[in-house]
């Protein structure tokens, strides 16, 4: 099988650098600008992290698949927001749902009809008869663990070693050379994180059955968080077996189950909470929930709400969500993108585009000999990794070096690809080469992914 010279791989990278500088001046001048007013030349660190070359683009607008820099290079974005534009940027629905509520009022403190239409349709799709609104998955998470806390009179979550659930304390961990800490290798969970993390949370693998009940047996753990495909950690296939067997242990030791769809949402109308008939305790999803504005939602089951109603019915409950959840613009937002953009054909066309890069990638792979692997993520995603057999547990990919597991190794050749798209008019997730097909991507713009990723493969090998 061919392998990829560094040497080479390096002059590559010096070139596409070049390119990139040179295709941007505005950018350049824009973030120069940014740095004496902004940490880090951008609003958010986060927006530092997806362009590696150097300095970030500034952009213009987005509509559908596609976004314009303010130098006016125009790329498919298969970036997606990082799952936060899933179902395609600025969709008219939402749009104009944004623009009417925002004329009528933004947030009031005081509910909306739209809500009611919401939490309706919330049930429907995801089951869960009860919900509550927040601004972000990352409020959402940190409810439900508190919720859970409540109603179990315990302290402790377990979590999937690699997994994210925002900027949480009690999930901003994992365990690296079997100790836990908060800034796993190039990627930093949290800073000015609270000392002794063992002492909120504990961390087990992925799919490490026998480790779950060691965990639980005590009886203190408060509840269970994970994602249905430990999208982050892995991003690996459904086990069923594994989440079965996750819910009857939860039931057993009497610890809730959190279900994090922020990123199963794209999976399937019903998330994969309704596609593999998993029941937890809590449902959160955020960021492409709403189209786009910050929203997320917390769905309990009846139990759980009975349980923690009382305080919400005689009592101010502090530290729930934040002033601005459920305001009357995040709400208008959610009922138009689920009523008009998460549709089953709009799934239906994310699963067709997955299916047919995913076949078109693999194809390129084969020609040129390489022991890549290319693999669907939730349908929609399509990625690439570096190596034949994908890790299962995150001290596997650890041990391995594997690029799963953001590593050095894989980064390189990350960096490459991400350099060699930008310039040709993509964009995808810097971290890993991972390609997010919302419902605004065609058939045209797969065929002109993979006929980009085939040049960039066969630079690579000569």
């Amino acid at each position: 099988m061919n392998t990829i010279d560094p040497e080479r791989l390096k002059l590559l990278m010096q070139r596409e650098r070049e390119l990139y500088v040179a295709n941007h001046p505005k950018s350049v001048a824009l973030y120069e600008r940014a740095k004496n007013s902004l940490l880090g030349g951008v609003p958010f660190s986060f927006m530092n992290g997806f362009m590696d070359p150097s300095f970030p683009l500034f952009i213009a607008e987005g509509r559908g698949a596609y976004v314009t820099d303010v130098d006016g290079n125009r790329y498919l974005d298969l970036l997606a927001g990082d799952l936060g534009a899933i179902f395609g940027h600025s969709p008219p629905a939402v749009a104009d749902a944004i623009a009417q509520q925002a004329q009528r009022g933004i947030m009031f403190t005081l509910p909306s009809e739209d809500a009611i239409w919401v939490g309706e349709e919330l049930t429907r799709r995801y089951g869960l008869p009860l919900w509550q609104l927040h601004m972000s998955a990352s409020d959402s998470v940190r409810t439900a663990i508190k919720i859970s806390r409540e109603v179990t009179q315990r302290h402790l979550t377990l979590m999937f070693n690699g997994s994210y659930h925002g900027t949480v304390d009690e999930t901003c961990v994992a365990v690296v050379d079997g100790k836990m800490i908060t800034h796993p290798k190039a990627v930093h969970f949290g800073i000015g994180m609270l000392p002794n993390p063992e002492t909120r949370t504990r961390v087990v693998d992925p799919y490490d059955l026998d480790a779950v009940e060691r965990a639980l047996s005590p009886r203190d753990v408060a509840c269970v968080i994970t994602e249905p495909t430990f999208s982050q950690a892995l991003r690996g296939p459904f086990d069923q077996d594994f989440h079965v067997a996750l819910r009857d242990l939860t039931r057993r030791y009497g610890t809730k189950l959190i279900i994090d769809e922020t990123h199963g949402i794209g999976a399937a109308w019903g998330g994969c909470t309704r596609l593999w008939n998993l029941e937890p305790d809590i449902f959160v999803a955020g960021k492409g929930i709403a189209g786009g504005m910050p929203a997320s939602v917390m769905g309990l089951s009846r139990e759980v709400a009975d349980s923690v109603m009382p305080l919400f019915e005689n009592f101010f409950v502090a530290g729930i969500g934040s002033t601005l959840s459920g305001n009357a613009l995040a709400v208008a937002a959610l009922r138009a993108n689920l009523e008009h953009v998460m549709t089953e054909s709009a799934y239906e066309r994310m699963m067709a585009a997955g299916e047919r890069m995913a076949k078109g990638m693999q194809e390129v792979v084969t020609a040129a000999d390489l022991p890549w692997r290319v693999s669907r993520w939730l349908g929609y995603g399509v990625r690439v990794g570096f190596s034949l057999d994908r890790p299962r547990t995150m001290s596997e990919a650890q041990i391995r070096g594997d690029d799963e597991s953001f590593s050095i190794r894989g980064s390189e050749l990350i960096q490459y690809f991400h350099a060699f798209y930008v310039n040709r008019g993509i964009i995808i997730l810097a971290l890993a080469l991972s390609a997010l097909n919302s419902p605004a991507v065609t058939a045209e713009d797969v065929d002109y992914y993979v006929s980009v990723f085939g040049d960039c493969v066969n630079e690579l090998v000569g």
